[in-house]
């Protein structure tokens, strides 16, 4: 049977990530109740109206605001989604408390450092003592968050590992936890009748021969392998949702009467992601057979901070599909696509790989910092072409004008149409200086 310390891993490990959420979540309702008290005493923190953004970019003086702080408690925060491409660092906390504890500790610092006598005010004294005991808090959480998941999916593996070992001398042991195996591992039905198979085959038999043997051992290699990779995919996805990550979603709309090179392009994309040296730095979500109906709730589900539409398009709709199964699929109003954008509010980047898109794209800057659409049609070779090149330059860090410059010019060097894809930023923003990280 699965020794205890796996289980006990796995138990440990959910038990962790609930406690994990709740304490954040705390933290950040107890910060922000620091908040109103740095408010009411130092009112002068917060300037007047209108000063929070400068060229339609959030200002320099809003990053370590009081108005900020109360923006993040409030979810209305205006670097929402500006976090670096790279992967958190060991230490660093993109979480909402923790950007509203540094900006707390920023401004009582400074006005102590100031005024040396605040700290002889029973108020001040007590906002400090508060804010400390809240930091140190934080900080253990964010390290055990950082240390402790994936040394408890490494825990796991050391004793799937040892369980193996005794399968290979002894795998009748093994062959009466079919119903173990699917509680704890969620086995697919196809692969648990193979377990219930080879129990019954160890109750008919009390030395099984070596073909069998064989089977038991190739099957729970399998399920050792998928357990495995579970457990490791569970550990970094967990990390990214709970200390911050940037997430790409890939929609796409195939129609059979006019199929376009959507896998293709999917494909390329991972590629030059998996290629990256920071190759965890972005998080990839994948959509397939898109509706119009889907796409509002897929973005309140992932938030990512860039959407990528593969599908055919002119200037004033997408083709998505049809759920009523034509071959031809529907036309979805550009109207309500931007409405989505719009409500959405996470969204960054939007890249529109559809042919004609470059009207909808112009006007998807009114919602997001930057979009990308299309002039007139797209070959379907080009399509993977510029799509690897483009993230691959993100995912190194690049400014996004030097991404899209590099996506151009690997379609041109495969003598494809590389004037076609335009760029469009926000008003007031520089595309040569749009870095998806925190400005400053």
């Amino acid at each position: 049977m699965f020794g205890p310390l796996v289980i006990q891993a796995m138990q440990d490990y959910a038990r962790l990530v609930q406690q994990a959420e709740s304490q954040l979540l705390s933290h950040l309702q107890e910060a922000g109740q620091l908040v109103s008290a740095l408010q009411q005493e130092f009112p002068e923190a917060t300037p007047a109206a209108g000063w929070q953004r400068e060229h339609g970019l959030p200002t320099i003086q809003y990053l370590f605001s009081l108005q900020r702080a109360s923006d993040i408690s409030s979810g209305r925060d205006l670097m929402a989604g500006r976090q670096p491409m790279e992967a958190p660092k060991f230490g660093e906390d993109r979480t909402p408390a923790g950007q509203l504890i540094e900006i707390l500790w920023n401004v009582l610092t400074q006005r102590i450092q100031q005024d040396e006598t605040l700290l002889t005010r029973p108020n001040i004294e007590q906002l400090f003592l508060q804010l400390d005991h809240l930091i140190s808090r934080q900080a253990a959480l964010v390290a055990e968050l950082q240390i402790y998941l994936p040394a408890m999916a490494g825990n796991a593996f050391v004793e799937l590992s040892k369980e193996r070992q005794a399968l290979i001398t002894m795998p009748q042991r093994y062959a009466s936890l079919s119903e173990r195996a699917q509680a704890v591992m969620q086995i697919p039905p196809p692969l648990a009748s193979v377990l219930v198979a080879i129990r019954q085959e160890v109750e008919r038999k009390s030395q099984p021969d070596g073909a069998f043997h064989a089977k038991v051992i190739s099957l729970w290699e399998l399920v050792f392998n998928d357990l495995a990779d579970r457990l490791d995919r569970s550990a970094a996805n967990m990390q990214k949702r709970l200390l911050g990550t940037t997430r790409l979603l890939i929609m796409t709309a195939n129609t059979p009467n006019d199929p376009l090179w959507v896998e293709q392009e999917t494909q390329a994309i991972r590629d030059a992601l998996y290629a990256a040296n920071n190759r965890e730095s972005l998080e990839l979500v994948y959509n397939a057979a898109t509706t119009g109906e889907q796409i509002l709730p897929l973005l309140d589900r992932s938030r990512p901070h860039i959407l990528h539409l593969s599908c055919h398009g002119t200037p004033n709709s997408l083709t998505l599909v049809d759920p009523n199964g034509t071959e031809t699929g529907t036309d979805y109003d550009a109207e309500l696509l931007l409405e989505d954008l719009k409500l959405a509010g996470n969204l960054r980047l939007v890249v529109f790989m559809a042919c004609e898109s470059m009207a909808i794209a112009a006007r998807a800057v009114e919602h997001v910092d930057a979009a990308i659409g299309m002039s007139e049609e797209v070959a379907d070779e080009d399509a993977p072409e510029f799509s690897r090149a483009f993230y691959a330059a993100l995912a190194a860090n690049l400014p996004l004008q030097a991404a899209f410059d590099r996506a151009r010019h690997a379609v041109r060097v495969r003598g494809g149409g590389y004037h076609i894809p335009q760029l469009f930023v926000r008003q007031g923003m520089d595309a040569r200086e749009l870095l998806f990280g925190v400005p400053g």
